[in-house]
């Protein structure tokens, strides 16, 4: 058995051209052979469900059987147990397979052809340093009965040394040629053909960190997560005007902002790379923004005309905003092919990396015990947060957002900690944190959309901006009193750390 750990990239064929000329490339032997791959699963995809993987390879006048386990894939990383064992014929050999895998496999003769993989491999061993990798351009087909999908990617496969090494060799080349991280499987793209599925809304979930995490290991683990989340509505976003993939982007950038931030403080300085992903984040952030603040804009305007009855006045502006929505959409799809975004993808999993593999100690507060840090923070937030928010209801709007980001920086820090303390404690907490959070974000979202209705280029005497304007008076008289007594409940509850 071994760990295959790599890198995959998608390639336009049209740029399969200039990768051959890539400089490294050049200091290094190639080698070139053909490989058809029959995959097996039963009608009922029994294999697939319980996330293995089994195919008979055809190289070189030999077959080798090959079975792969479950493993993760992020940022275009991919990481799962494997074995290998030639074989004599098409049929698979249960008595070739590790114990604990052949207790999981079906009868015999419910196996069946499922797709076929079809290519030719263009292959290069590559030196850095002491690391070695295996760097190999696919190019051929992936067929299921009569369905057929081109393949041509890049893989670059660990066989020796540092993981760093793969995300290196990745982003020189992303730097040389337009490429996208692939976090699909020729395997997983073979079952698609085979078994089509809509994809699905992947929402956010809670992150539970082992109280024996040190900081670094807690944030490490915190952003590997978060960036599962961030990847896993890209193919939604990329296809379609999805509104619910766009807002879970949004929060998964988020939620990676304010990790950095929680853990700014335990942070060695100088760290390199740090300052830098928290710089590209922001850019992410703010080009997820728009077209979530165009989608809420658009539900507020939904509101307004399913209570005021019989008006018209809104529906030139609705057509309007529907206009820069769909502006927007195609701009975040933009966002998602730019090499910009894939780089900083690459960019986090090589920094996530070598913080992984160092054995240095980098910094005392960085190896302190998370829960230490968790409580440390979470009070340090708490005052910060009460202490601004004083007289709450009188600040400016400016003052109010000022304090609004305050408590969303509490919040995440409250529930990216909460699994360290006991849960009869700490939901009461979140409960109230939350409505807070809503009650501010309304306010918010009321004052972006006076800046949307002069970029929607709303006459400031129209009717439809007079009727919003007397909408979103009232809903602001509502709110802030809903502000209020939430405030005073939040301010009388008692912390959980």
């Amino acid at each position: 058995m071994s760990t295959e750990t790599e890198l995959k990239l998608s390639i336009a064929p049209e740029q399969i051209e200039k990768f051959l000329q890539y400089p490294l490339l050049q200091k290094f032997t190639s080698t070139t052979k053909h490989l058809r791959n029959t995959y097996f699963d039963t009608l009922e995809l029994d294999l697939l469900k319980q996330k293995i993987g089994l195919r008979i390879r055809y190289v070189d006048n030999m077959r080798v059987q090959t079975i792969k386990t479950a493993g993760q894939s992020v940022g275009g990383l991919h990481q799962r147990q494997e074995w290998e064992v030639a074989i004599d014929d098409d049929i698979p050999r249960y008595e070739r397979m590790p114990e604990q895998i052949c207790a999981k496999m079906p009868e015999l003769s419910l196996l069946f052809p499922v797709f076929t993989t079809n290519f030719q491999r263009k292959q290069w061993n590559i030196e850095l340093g002491d690391s070695m990798v295996e760097l190999v351009l696919d190019q051929g087909t992936i067929q299921s009965a009569q369905t057929v999908m081109p393949l041509h990617e890049i893989e670059l496969e660990l066989k020796k040394g540092s993981t760093t090494a793969l995300y290196d060799i990745a982003l020189d080349l992303i730097n040389y040629l337009p490429l996208r991280i692939e976090n699909q499987s020729k395997a997983a793209r073979g079952y698609h053909l085979f078994h089509p599925k809509a994809p699905k809304i992947v929402h956010a979930t809670a992150i539970k960190l082992d109280p024996a995490m040190t900081a670094k290991q807690a944030f490490i683990h915190t952003v590997w997560q978060e960036l599962q989340h961030l990847q896993a509505n890209e193919f939604l976003i990329l296809s379609g005007d999805n509104v619910e993939a766009i807002h879970q982007m949004r929060v998964a950038v988020r939620r990676l902002r304010s990790y950095f931030g929680i853990f700014k403080p335990s942070v060695p300085v100088p760290c390199d790379g740090y300052t830098m992903l928290r710089k590209e984040l922001h850019w992410l952030g703010e080009e997820s923004g728009a077209a979530r603040d165009w989608d809420v804009f658009y539900q507020t305007l939904r509101e307004v005309k399913q209570q005021v009855v019989a008006t018209t006045a809104l529906d030139s502006l609705a057509v309007t905003v529907q206009y820069f929505q769909k502006q927007a959409y195609e701009k975040m799809r933009e966002t998602l092919n730019s090499s910009r975004y894939h780089r900083l993808l690459l960019s986090l999993g090589k920094w996530l990396t070598q913080q992984g593999e160092s054995t240095e100690i980098s910094g005392f507060r960085w190896e302190l015990p998370v829960t230490e840090l968790a409580s440390e923070i979470l009070q340090r937030r708490y005052l910060f947060v009460q202490e601004q928010g004083e007289k709450l209801l009188k600040l400016s709007e400016e003052q109010r957002h000022a304090v609004r980001i305050e408590i969303k920086k509490l919040s995440y820090a409250a529930r990216l900690f909460t699994s360290l303390y006991p849960s009869e404690n700490t939901q009461d907490y979140l409960d109230t944190l939350s409505k807070l959070q809503t009650e501010l974000g309304i306010l918010n979202d009321m004052a972006v959309a006076h800046s949307l209705l002069d970029r929607a280029g709303l006459h400031p005497h129209s009717p439809a901006r007079n009727l919003l304007i007397g909408w979103y008076a009232y809903q602001r008289v509502i709110h802030l009193k809903r502000l209020e007594k939430t405030w005073a409940t939040w301010l009388k509850q008692k912390t959980f750390w």
